[in-house]
């Protein structure tokens, strides 16, 4: 209620001091009695902007306590209160929605003529405040609006006028003014309650708390573009009532809705499908998997997902077709990419440990007063040999896999990656070890060289000390 209201209502010229009552008239032209104290204060209005403010706050409780604070007005069919009101009203359903209806129910029982009084009364008034132009892009719908506010009450409005029965003949109304606006409205609401139901599912604690926290800021765009969507009811309002060619932008508005909500429906299939084999992997290494490239590869496509569909508010059914194709493509690679980063990974140590094998010394035979000991040279020789003929079996299979890669990049050139990965630090253990044998090996010969050049005794070499891998 205005303070021109307040001070009109509560006049004191109103009041009758033989029956300490107040005469207050109604919206229906009768009068009412109602006993107060004349001393006492007269309520001050609300604070309407800091209402409004608050209904638009990120948090429900805030929003909720503000709509509580003005309900009692809204249902008394206050202009300024169901205003508010409507401005409060969210595409994707989210508190104070349900509470908002609640009392416009009640408003539209008691009193239908001013419910529908008040729709048509406020959009007649944002409807002429809208001054500007929209253009059609490939991902959104410009708009260059001088009040953006009204886009979003009148859309609010038409959806409240389709809702609530009593105001179904303002509807009719409505649509007979602006062929389609009805079921431009209703495509909105069944797009926004898809996007409504992917955040939901995006943000429940269902989804591993890695992938929530890496998507966290697309998935709070993802929810901000879905409350924005009641303003297209509102273009393809003024679009129709200000141009006569308008119903071919309402067609294509409409086919664009159709592929969004077919869009989102099918992101959302695609994300679970990742969530599902994300878990599947968790059962199996853990939170780990997040370090593993299988792993990264599947957050990376889930990522690509929701990033899209965060980056493009209401593309057009091209733009959407090129986006869907260049997701799932990404997807299904995940296979070729999380072998691609193995391989070349592997590729890099099996070429640190072939430049290490080269690198290896050839061995000298004792001489004979130690003969005894070349049984150990023997076998080094034959680990040599062991470890050059593994060497060249996983650089063949690498190759093998690397060739795998450029065909069909599926499950197979990951697997016959895997291989190779799960030989290589097996492998890499061996060349150390040989390594270390050489370096034993050589230090005792040197060790007897010596002694045997200066005329020493022999020296006693225990033979596990020259055998550190048999």
């Amino acid at each position: 209620m205005s303070r021109t209201e307040v001070s009109e209502r509560f006049d004191p010229a109103r009041f009758d001091a033989a029956s300490e009552t107040y005469i207050v008239p109604s919206y229906d032209g009768g009068k009412a009695r109602i006993a107060v104290d004349p001393t006492g204060a007269i309520p001050a209005p609300p604070d309407w902007d800091g209402v409004a403010r608050r209904l638009r706050d990120p948090n429900p409780l805030v929003r909720s306590y503000a709509f509580y604070n003005i309900h009692g007005l809204v249902e008394a069919g206050d202009e300024q209160a169901v205003r508010i009101a409507i401005w409060g009203i969210r595409a994707d359903d989210e508190d104070p929605r349900a509470q908002i209806f609640a009392s416009l129910r009640i408003l539209a029982s008691r009193n239908p003529k001013r419910f529908r009084e008040l729709l048509r009364a406020l959009r007649d008034a944002y409807q002429s405040m809208l001054r500007g132009r929209f253009k059609r892009t490939e991902t959104t719908v410009l708009i260059t609006v001088s009040e953006a506010a009204a886009l979003h009450i009148l859309g609010a409005l038409e959806r409240v006028a389709l809702t609530i029965p009593e105001g179904g003949t303002v509807a009719n109304a409505w649509e007979a003014e602006a062929r389609g606006l009805a079921r431009t409205t209703a495509l909105v609401s069944a797009l926004a309650e898809a996007r409504t139901e992917l955040y939901r599912y995006l943000t429940s604690s269902e989804v591993w708390v890695r992938a929530r926290a890496l998507a966290g800021d697309l998935v709070e765009q993802i929810q901000k573009v879905t409350d924005s969507l009641l303003e297209y009811p509102a273009i393809a309002l003024v679009i129709l009532v200000r141009d006569q060619d308008g119903s071919e932008f309402m067609y294509a508005l409409q086919m664009d809705l159709v592929e969004n909500y077919r869009w989102i429906v099918a992101t959302r299939e695609k994300v679970e499908e990742i969530d599902l084999m994300l878990e599947m992997y968790r059962g199996i290494y853990g939170d780990q998997i997040s370090f593993m490239e299988e792993g990264k590869a599947l957050l990376e496509s889930r990522f690509q997902y929701l990033q899209y569909v965060s980056d493009n508010p209401l593309p057009t059914m091209e733009r959407i077709r090129s986006l869907r194709q260049a997701a799932d493509q990404f997807y299904s690679d995940w296979f070729g990419r999380a072998a691609d980063v193995k391989s070349v990974r592997w590729r890099g140590m099996l070429e640190q440990l072939q430049d290490a094998f080269r690198k290896l010394p050839a061995i000298d035979w004792f001489p004979d007063s130690y003969s005894h000991l070349n049984q150990f040279s023997q076998k080094y020789d034959e680990r040599y040999r062991m470890v050059l003929e593994q060497l060249w079996e996983v650089d063949d299979l690498l190759q093998k896999a690397e060739t795998a890669g450029k065909g069909v990049r599926g499950p197979d050139y990951l697997t016959r990656v895997s291989n190779v990965e799960r030989q290589l630090p097996l492998l890499a253990v061996r060349v150390e070890l040989l390594q270390l044998w050489n370096a034993i090996h050589s230090l005792t010969y040197v060790v007897i060289d010596k002694n045997l050049a200066e005329g020493g005794r022999d020296i006693i070499i225990p033979p596990l000390f020259l055998s550190p891998i048999l």
